[in-house]
């Protein structure tokens, strides 16, 4: 076997004449599977080094780019990440905006070291997809649940604490994208990953930051409630409003639940998807006719405006929803076919 095939996949320290298991990965004949040998290595990315010429009073785009560079880093797969001034020790400003910035976007050991710093990210071997796809929702739904809270008793701290969640969702879905990136490079980290082909890898990358995007709106919710408080020092919504808020956060979060349990778990999971679909036209439907019959009578334009982006939120949040179950229609449409 060509030394290039195994360099090419990331295999370290094969010597000649070591003994290799070949087998077919899947019926396509795509790419081969190699069962290597126990004690040997994989090497994909070694580390990045990001160096600059920084002055003390370093300014906000300055920081604001470096921080860019670090997430490229991290998101292409480079095992460490070290920062470094070329002039002596890195300002105090940019250590605080780097370390702020790592701890809301990634999911990595920080360490100062030298004059430099060292961005250590999660290894492989403790990653868990499922695990990170199911953490972005239980975040999702605990925004959900506090927007409920917040339209019987607005706290302006504890909106401001919960807009907060969003960073550790987008630090989970980062983490996704990095390791999908790794495999699209690889495809031995596809199987590591539980996934069966590319087309599975290329389903996992837009279903996570579709779900990335659910977030987005489910904050929202609860941004546009704080910013209309700060505006009026009050938040009021009627009776029947608020009903039907919280009747629709329900079945959105009810929906993408079942959007998630047809990718991992149901055993029909090109009809289950395509059910969700159809659950996630009928509730837009609903939003929509909800969100027209929204009054401006007695109560202020803020409140009403704030009414309509929150059934606005609602509709994105739906049509998300309805793009992850399209995605697991398509990763499984084959097997729904009679042959």
């Amino acid at each position: 076997m060509p030394a290039d095939w195994l360099k090419g996949v990331g295999l370290t320290k094969i010597r000649k004449g070591t003994e290799l298991l070949l087998v077919c990965f899947e019926q396509d004949f795509r790419f081969l599977n190699l069962n290597l040998p126990t004690g040997f290595q994989r090497k994909y990315r070694g580390q990045a080094l990001i160096l600059g010429d920084w002055g003390e009073k370093v300014s906000e785009a300055e920081c604001r780019k470096v921080n860019r560079k670090i997430l490229a880093s991290y998101l292409v797969g480079y095992e460490t990440i070290r920062v470094k001034n070329r002039t002596g020790s890195l300002p105090e400003k940019l250590t605080e905006q780097i370390g702020d910035f790592v701890g809301k976007k990634m999911r990595a050991l920080l360490e100062e070291t030298s004059g430099e710093l060292k961005i250590e990210p999660t290894r492989r071997e403790r990653f868990a997809l499922r695990k990170n796809m199911n953490e972005m929702i239980s975040h999702i739904k605990l925004m959900h649940k506090t927007a409920q809270v917040l339209m019987e008793d607005f706290k302006p701290t504890v909106a401001q604490a919960i807009l907060k969640i969003d960073d550790k969702v987008d630090a989970l879905c980062h983490e996704v994208v990095r390791f999908c990136k790794l495999a699209a490079q690889n495809p031995l980290v596809i199987l590591e990953l539980g996934m069966r082909n590319y087309r599975d890898l290329m389903g996992y990358r837009v279903i996570i930051r579709r779900i990335e995007r659910c977030a987005d709106h489910a904050r929202r919710c609860v941004a546009d409630m704080l910013e209309l408080f700060e505006r009026e020092g009050r938040l009021e919504f009627k009776p029947e409003i608020k009903n039907e808020m919280k009747k629709i956060i329900k079945e959105v979060d009810e929906l993408l639940d079942k959007a998630v349990f047809a990718l991992f778990e149901s055993s029909k999971k090109y009809y289950d998807a395509d059910e969700v679909i159809d659950r996630a036209d009928s509730l837009v439907q609903v939003i929509d006719h909800a969100s027209r019959n929204i009054s401006a009578e007695n109560k202020s334009m803020e409140q009403f405006w704030c009414e309509r982006r929150i059934f606005g939120s609602f509709k994105r949040f739906v049509e998300y929803t309805k793009t992850v179950a399209e995605i697991v229609c398509n990763m499984y449409v084959i097997s729904s076919i009679s042959k």
